[in-house]
């Protein structure tokens, strides 16, 4: 599932390289280096504290997939950002109709850590 997310963002190879400390001529291909930071992952809690605090914009979580994850309405996910339940990340912009519109992001390691009770 996290070579999935990591693979589905827009995380660059460079990113990735620099994040495993190699050199950026390496030649191996973003697969094997989304595989190795997985199983980097998976036997260093240090390791994963630092991937998430370094990929925390890139791992974002957006609104649909939010209320996706929480099985929540939009007006439950936006009286949550309100009340600061759900502290926002950042707010990024999409152009729709010649006008700017904003979003909340949210931060992915704080959203899976909430429990059904939260």
């Amino acid at each position: 599932m996290l070579a999935e997310l990591i693979s589905s963002r827009p995380i660059l190879k460079a990113q990735l390289l620099d994040f495993l400390g190699l050199s950026d001529n390496c030649q191996h291909k973003t697969d094997h280096l989304v595989s190795t930071i997985v199983s980097v992952l998976e036997v260093n809690a240090a390791e994963q504290a630092r991937f998430w605090d370094t990929f925390k914009s890139e791992l974002a979580v957006e609104p649909v997939e939010l209320e996706k994850l929480l099985k929540c309405s939009t007006q439950e996910r936006q009286q949550w950002i309100e009340q600061g339940k759900l502290p926002v990340l950042e707010y990024r912009t999409f152009l729709k109709s010649g006008i700017h519109l904003e979003y909340p992001v949210h931060d992915r390691r704080f959203i899976l850590s909430l429990s059904q009770s939260d």
